[in-house]
């Protein structure tokens, strides 16, 4: 549209912009005040109403009421109702602070939860390596204590692919305004970024 002398247009076509850009932002915030949200857990735990921070969730693709949360410092949970009921899978584990999790594209038994939560608090705690379960969560292993230990995972990618391939977000423990999350610990300043594995982890 080209502006004519008097500059009406421009001005036209400029409120016009606004007034489509405020209405679509009304119906947004309208929708959202009228969404019904429904608290699905995981929670009570046994010391204490809630679960605390939820850092990573995942979903079956084939089963819409199969699905991990993974705590910051709560563990691996599984749904199988669709959250209406939580089993705590890895209170057994050296460490339950969790920052990542991944399922194998062709294989929802094999699951990944990458220990240590990457959110640079001070009270984040660092990881000992990735979790592996290839029974859906019911026993797991620990993998890659030496490359990963002291510090976090913050995503799991699987290989849509190649499941053998695994790439893994790494990040040092957290704290504020000093990384104090894993002070003392050997590991803590070890490498950090994008780390890839060729052999399931």
């Amino acid at each position: 549209m080209r502006m004519r002398a008097s500059g009406r247009i421009v001005a036209a076509a400029w409120w016009v912009r606004a007034m489509g850009v405020w209405c679509v932002a009304w119906w947004c915030t309208a929708m959202a005040l009228g969404a019904e949200w429904i608290p699905l857990g995981p929670a009570p735990i046994t010391n204490g109403p809630y679960t605390g921070r939820i850092a990573a969730l995942v979903c079956s693709p084939t089963d819409p009421n199969l699905y991990y949360a993974g705590a910051a410092d709560g563990g691996v949970w599984r749904t199988t109702d669709g959250g209406g009921n939580w089993t705590p899978l890895t209170d057994e584990l050296q460490r339950t602070a969790i920052g990542a999790l991944a399922m194998d594209p062709f294989d929802e038994d094999v699951i990944y939860a990458g220990s240590g939560e990457a959110n640079f608090a001070n009270h984040s705690r660092y990881g000992v390596g990735l979790h592996k379960s290839t029974d859906g969560g019911d026993t797991w292993v620990t993998l890659g204590s030496a490359t990963f230990a002291g510090r976090c995972f913050s995503r799991i990618l699987v290989d849509p692919t190649d499941s053998h391939v695994l790439y893994a977000a790494i990040t040092h423990a957290g704290g504020f305004p000093r990384l104090v999350a894993a002070r003392g610990h050997p590991q803590a300043e070890g490498p950090i970024g994008e780390i890839k594995s060729t052999d399931g982890g």
